[in-house]
């Protein structure tokens, strides 16, 4: 195998992973820039509460099928016919509208209890919006994880990352020039569905989604057991990202939730590097480790842990040089989130630094042990959230964010150095 070719490769794939990220961002900020400066902090912590909840929600209609599609259709593409594809596709989309449904169902008759939980009755709105916008997110998922499997990079990098972002943005003006009554939320909601359906039609010129097959390769037993240790590992970890807006959102107000939110946004962009290069990283790494080829393996992780660092190294440098001129693009009320800012972007720059510890372990047929890892980072979020939010209010949050998430990167940098023979550490890249 040329390694020459394999970096070449990672770098054209990453470098337009790279472009559609920042377009895509460009639209998500944007939006969250014009939400705040029109808004305020309060609106936007209300929105972003329903935001987080729907991203809880739409945990169990996934079942971790948005993680194992990528090695299951990285399987089919490199060994099976399309129809294979498209048999296995349609029933994993079958089976997501179902607990979609089921799950939506749930959330709506329980909006009031839970809005009362959190002593907040104008949530008991936004959780009825969020139970009947669950589908189109799962479904976006599912189509992009499909896309990815397949290699097809670009496709999911439009999928998705520029396709909701961008309809939002547009509905959002149209909603503020013609009509002007319509919630947030609502819009999200409507811009969703037109998403997902946008995406359909992408894969539909991919593959003959109208020519359905019978497959018994990947039946539907199949696929969740692989699909629910990876919900398990994938879930603790989203849970752990939601963790400090639902316990700012109980112990705090709208307004502090809507400045974390901000602050935390920003700092994902500290991590863009991680991002982009783990969606060409992640196929290629299930691929070598399934063909036993263990050296490229090595030598792709490497790689890609260089490229990783230098996207992400120059925005973190921004961010920790302008904290406060870069707070304020959210408007005057969201400064007082620099600190909260630097020390999440702290956080994802030993994140960055650790390189894609996250998707070996997952490709590489040892998502129990993440799944206990990042598990154990959760309680230990959960207890310093708990203990600092009612002291130290978003600061607090921010040391518990920044502390599990070194501790969950630092644990698997071990783990794939015992079990592997190689670091994934950006700055030693020791073989054995």
């Amino acid at each position: 195998m040329n390694i020459q070719g394999i970096s070449s490769d990672l770098f054209k794939d990453s470098a337009f992973n790279l472009l559609t990220r920042v377009v895509g961002l460009f639209f998500s900020y944007i939006v969250v820039i014009w939400i705040t400066n029109n808004y305020g902090a309060s609106e936007f912590g209300m929105y972003t509460f329903g935001i987080t909840v729907l991203g809880i929600a739409t945990l169990v209609p996934k079942i971790g099928l948005d993680q194992s599609l990528i090695r299951i259709m990285s399987e089919l593409h490199a060994n099976y016919k399309i129809s294979d594809i498209v048999s296995s596709l349609w029933k994993v989309i079958l089976l997501v509208l179902v607990l979609s449904i089921l799950t939506g169902s749930l959330l709506y008759f329980y909006s009031k209890v839970i809005a009362q939980i959190f002593d907040n009755q104008s949530y008991e709105f936004i959780l009825k919006i969020v139970s009947y916008t669950i589908f189109p997110i799962v479904l976006i998922k599912i189509l992009s994880a499909t896309m990815q499997g397949m290699g097809k990079i670009r496709l999911f990098s439009i999928i998705s990352l520029i396709l909701l972002p961008f309809i939002f943005f547009i509905t959002l003006q149209v909603n503020d020039l013609a009509i002007k009554d319509v919630q947030l939320l609502e819009i999200y909601s409507i811009s969703s569905y037109v998403a997902a359906i946008i995406g359909f039609l992408i894969v539909g010129k991919v593959l003959p989604l109208g020519s359905i097959t019978k497959s018994r390769i990947y039946p539907i037993k199949r696929m969740i057991k692989i699909s629910f240790p990876m919900m398990m590992a994938g879930s603790v970890m989203l849970i752990m990202t939601w963790t400090d807006i639902l316990m700012l959102s109980y112990f705090s107000s709208d307004m502090n939730v809507g400045i974390f939110s901000a602050a935390q946004k920003v700092s994902f962009l500290a991590g863009m590097g991680l991002m982009v290069v783990n969606a060409h990283v992640a196929p290629k790494i299930a691929k070598f480790f399934v063909a036993g080829r263990h050296e490229e393996l090595e030598r792709l992780v490497h790689n890609a842990s260089k490229l990783i660092i230098s996207i992400s190294f120059p925005i973190l440098l921004l961010i920790f040089i302008f904290p406060e001129e870069i707070m304020e693009f959210f408007g005057k009320e969201f400064i007082v989130g620099s600190s909260v800012m630097m020390m999440l972007s702290i956080g994802q720059l030993i994140n960055v630094l650790c390189g894609p510890v996250g998707s070996i372990m997952q490709m590489t047929n040892n998502q129990t042990i993440f799944k206990n890892v990042v598990s154990l980072a959760l309680i230990v979020n959960i207890l310093l959230n708990y203990i600092l939010i009612p002291v130290y209010g978003i600061e607090g949050a921010a040391i518990a964010s920044m502390t599990s998430m070194i501790l969950w990167n630092i644990i698997l940098l071990v783990i794939i150095r015992i079990k592997m023979g190689f670091f994934t550490l950006f700055i030693t890249f020791s073989k054995h």
